[in-house]
């Protein structure tokens, strides 16, 4: 019988055999394990012979049919074979099946906590709230944050932080609500902070962190420095649209040199943030005191939002862009309504005639696109202004006098 002189590689081992080249491989492998010195398992393992390329030997054919020559060197590798799975006889049961996992419940759970949650700081704003409506807030976020660190989803991440916002609010005693929105979102950003060490980056975590942090701030200018809501909204929203401008570079800088979807998903996490920090910003503003400076205000956030979304590709920031612009767009239409009646109908017409005109996809001509980018740099530059002019900063200043 003809014999094979090979070297067979296990691991960081090499042994030297001659076995016969007339015999299948499937019956020399007990005996090629066993001079190999491969260590033993109690669990079922299948041995392999690969050539070195990683092409496998079939195990019905001998040495020699495979082609394996005096010299050659083999791997031996072992993998644990695949549970057997059992397969549906009825095809309706396997298509369901094989489809997606519903994603209802985990909204419906999401909604609930958010419904117990605002029931919760609605009791707690009317009167002392007392350790009672704490606790179960705080119960509520320790069941949404164990959801969330178990797998459930972006749904239960922003649960979760919720809970925890809601718990900051009312662990605050009744008075200026400018320090129970302090605590909260300060809460709220710390619990998006831990979610994003514990479960990974995702934009909705990183979108939450961004607008908590924001509006923390916000709302601790306030409590120090008590300002109208209007003179609030003013100043959220000009941080909100500064931390927009430099979301690239804080991207870039947060991700550091690794693969770029980690650096894009910073970035839409803190495209998304500031532009709801935006809108928000500009719906207090608008809210608190409806006036033309306040409507001033939102239209300009509004043109900057929209124009905005021009200089990104991808869908999640287009969209936030664009939900920011319409939100600040509907709160200026909600102002000329309540403040100028009269000239509602051509406030409305003019807001429709600019969501029909993004809708558009002919591509516009090197004058138009021009002509865009100019209004877009008009608007930025009177955000200051406008911001300035909400919170009553040149009134203050006609006060001054130089002594």
């Amino acid at each position: 019988m003809p014999l094979c002189l090979l070297s067979i590689h296990v691991d960081d081992t090499v042994v030297d055999v001659v076995l016969p080249a007339a015999r299948p491989v499937a019956g020399l492998l007990p005996d090629v394990v066993a001079l190999a010195g491969a260590p033993a398992s109690y669990d079922p393992v299948r041995w392999r012979l690969l050539r070195m390329s990683g092409d496998p030997l079939d195990g019905d054919m001998t040495l020699a049919q495979s082609g394996v020559r005096d010299g050659d060197a083999l791997l031996l590798v072992s993998d644990v074979p695949r549970m057997p799975r059992r397969l549906p006889w009825d095809s309706a049961l396997a298509v369901t099946t094989q489809a997606p996992a519903p994603v209802g419940r985990v909204g419906v759970a999401h909604g609930a906590v958010i419904v117990a949650v605002l029931a919760l700081c609605w009791a707690g704003s009317a009167a002392d709230p007392g350790w009672g409506h704490v606790a179960v807030a705080a119960v509520l976020a320790l069941g949404a944050t164990y959801r969330s660190l178990t797998g459930r989803g972006t749904a239960m991440h922003l649960a979760a932080v919720t809970g925890w916002a809601a718990v900051g609010y009312l662990a605050v005693p009744v008075g200026a609500v400018s320090g129970n929105l302090m605590v909260a979102f300060a809460a709220s950003g710390t619990t998006a902070a831990l979610l994003l060490r514990w479960c990974g980056t995702s934009p909705a975590l990183v979108a939450a962190a961004s607008f908590s942090a924001l509006t923390a701030i916000a709302s601790a200018v306030a409590t120090v420095w008590p300002y109208s809501g209007a003179t609030a909204g003013a100043v959220l929203a000009t941080a909100s649209l500064g931390v927009l401008g430099l979301s690239g570079r804080l991207a870039v800088l947060a991700a550091g040199p690794v693969p770029g979807v980690r650096g894009h998903t910073l970035l839409d996490g803190l495209v998304a943030g500031s532009s709801a920090g935006v809108a928000v910003g500009a719906a207090v503003a608008a809210l608190t005191t409806p006036d033309g400076r306040t409507l001033a205000l939102a239209c300009v956030l509004a043109v900057v939002l929209v124009l905005r979304s021009r200089v990104h590709v991808d869908p999640i920031r287009v969209a936030a862009l664009s939900i920011g612009g319409l939100v600040c767009a509907t709160t200026g239409l909600m102002v000329t309504v309540t403040a100028f009646p009269e000239a509602a109908s051509w406030a409305a017409a003019l807001v429709a005639a600019v969501g029909l005109a993004g809708t558009t996809t002919r591509d516009v001509s090197p004058v138009v696109a021009r002509c865009v980018d100019g209004i877009d740099y008009v608007a930025i530059a009177a955000v200051i202004p406008t911001a300035c002019w909400v919170g009553g900063l040149y009134a203050a200043a006609r006060g001054w006098h130089l002594s």
